[in-house]
């Protein structure tokens, strides 16, 4: 369960930041995008190949 745990933590810090970043619009690009890259290569590693 902890796997899903990291998904919500991993969801909740990207809402956080994209509402953040919304006043911060340079911020709003460079961050999201940052952790959706961290969260896909984090995610790639932990599943099978197909």
């Amino acid at each position: 369960m902890a796997y899903w745990g990291r998904i919500i933590a991993a969801a909740t810090a990207t809402i956080a930041l994209a509402a953040i970043s919304y006043y911060h619009f340079p911020l709003g690009v460079l961050f999201p995008i940052t952790i959706l890259l961290m969260i896909y290569s984090e995610w790639s590693s932990r599943t099978p190949k197909l």
